[in-house]
């Protein structure tokens, strides 16, 4: 049987469409574990308000809230890299999250975050769940034929409220 987590599902979509066990993040994954100066470390069911008003006693913001900033979550602010009213000045969520602890289908949890040079090189040589996931990702993105595609189909917009783009994916 297969978990598809959820937090508040104010995406467009409405939340998970899937076959899966749910399991609502807003439950019992919803604090704010570390908050500093420049970075803070949060349950991915903590509501965007909550978030909010903490960041603010810093006097920092994460501008990247959409409409639905009283009741969508953190997480899946990262999960779909949401972006709002500010998003043309400051960028979506991506641009925001360092990285992820993410349990996988094989029920580990592994850290993902940016990859680039030897440390790319390293996790693409990795004999693990993870190596092979990010393989299979660069395989994807880098194919001839599917580079291709993906380029040509990249849209030619200022905003585009499609989650995490393919094109943006380097693999050297």
């Amino acid at each position: 049987m297969s978990l598809t987590a959820r937090s508040a599902g104010t995406d467009m979509g409405g939340g998970p469409l899937t076959s899966s066990l749910v399991f609502d993040m807003t439950k019992h994954l919803n604090k704010l574990l570390e908050l500093t100066d420049s970075e803070a470390t949060v349950e991915p069911g903590m509501y965007f308000r909550d978030f909010d008003k903490e960041t603010k006693t810093k006097n920092l913001e994460l501008p990247s809230y959409t409409a639905s900033r009283e009741l969508n979550t953190v997480g899946g602010m990262a999960a779909n890299n949401s972006g709002g009213e500010k998003n043309l000045k400051y960028g979506k969520t991506a641009r925001y999250v360092e990285e992820l602890e993410v349990v996988s289908s094989d029920g580990n949890a592994y850290t993902f975050k940016k990859l680039e040079g030897d440390a790319l090189k390293t996790k693409l040589a990795e004999a693990s769940f993870d190596g092979e996931l990010h393989r299979r990702v660069a395989a994807l993105v880098s194919a001839p034929d599917h580079a291709k595609t993906i380029d040509e189909h990249k849209p030619q917009v200022e905003k585009n409220s499609s989650g995490y783009a393919l094109w943006d994916i380097a693999t050297e």
